[in-house]
């Protein structure tokens, strides 16, 4: 088992026990999603929102006119990342896989992209870390955008066609 001290959890008085018991299979993990840390991901709708949307006043939709940008880098970086995951003592890391990145246009797919994300589940797995993949993080190419979203006739077809891949 594994025990933290209740201080570094809870704000305010300590209950009476000074210590919190998780069960040795607990997976100690963090959680990301590829827009707000891969970086570069221009083919999104998000980005397109972050591009193009303001206030009536003209003012930006986000504070300061920030955008995600580069992000924290981690499509270039995630060796960093994984270094801080194991300096951290995670067992498990979930991570989106970007649609707008491995499919970038209808049909057409990015097999250095897949490659990649493929090479990270093994790095994980390689470290002890467990990988949890969500398949659809609120991200979508732009191409599913310009058809309606997720309201598109054919969005189910072509959510189907990049799960498979």
């Amino acid at each position: 088992t594994r025990t933290l001290p209740r201080a570094m959890l809870l704000d305010g008085p300590l209950p009476a026990a000074a210590e919190l018991v998780f069960p040795e299979r607990f997976m100690w993990g963090a959680a990301t999603a590829a827009y707000q840390i891969e970086g570069n991901l221009t083919n999104t709708q998000w980005y397109a929102f972050e591009q193009s949307f303001v206030r009536p006043d003209g003012s930006s939709a986000i504070k300061h006119g920030d955008e995600c940008g580069l992000a924290d880098d981690s499509w270039r970086r995630f060796d960093v990342d994984l270094g801080c995951m194991q300096g951290l003592g995670l067992s498990a890391y979930r991570l989106s896989v970007e649609w707008s990145r491995v499919e970038p246009e209808r049909g057409v797919f990015d097999e250095a992209a897949l490659a990649r994300y493929a090479s990270w589940v093994a790095d994980l797995r390689a470290a002890s870390i467990e990988p949890v993949v969500t398949l659809h993080h609120f991200t979508e190419p732009l191409w599913l955008t310009a058809d309606g979203g997720l309201h598109a006739p054919s969005a189910a077809a072509d959510f189907a066609r990049f799960v498979e891949r």
